[in-house]
């Protein structure tokens, strides 16, 4: 997860990457406060939006072997395959 710590200076440059990384954000957020400002329903919604916004990345010749493609689907496949354990290392990866 080395390119994880690059984050926080690539947000702003893709659309792609910046829905992806609310997405996760979002759930992590909802792991650890359930009862809070963004329901699973709210998460699903920007899960769904994130997929989109990929999906429109890799059909495009000049954004589909991009970095931040790339980023934005091993992003993606995390919040599909994780538990949250694993969500909040990533989110402390992150962070520092």
């Amino acid at each position: 997860w080395s390119y994880m710590s690059y984050l926080p200076s690539l947000y702003g440059s893709s659309a792609c990457l910046d829905h992806a990384v609310v997405c996760i954000v979002a759930r992590v957020w909802y792991i650890i406060a359930p009862n809070g400002e963004v329901g699973e329903r709210g998460v699903i919604q920007l899960y769904l939006r994130a997929i989109k916004s990929l999906q429109i990345a890799l059909n495009c010749p000049t954004q589909r072997l991009a970095a931040d493609v790339l980023c934005a689907t091993e992003i993606l496949a995390l919040y599909e395959v994780s538990d949250s354990s694993t969500l909040m290392s990533f989110a402390e990866t992150v962070y520092r």
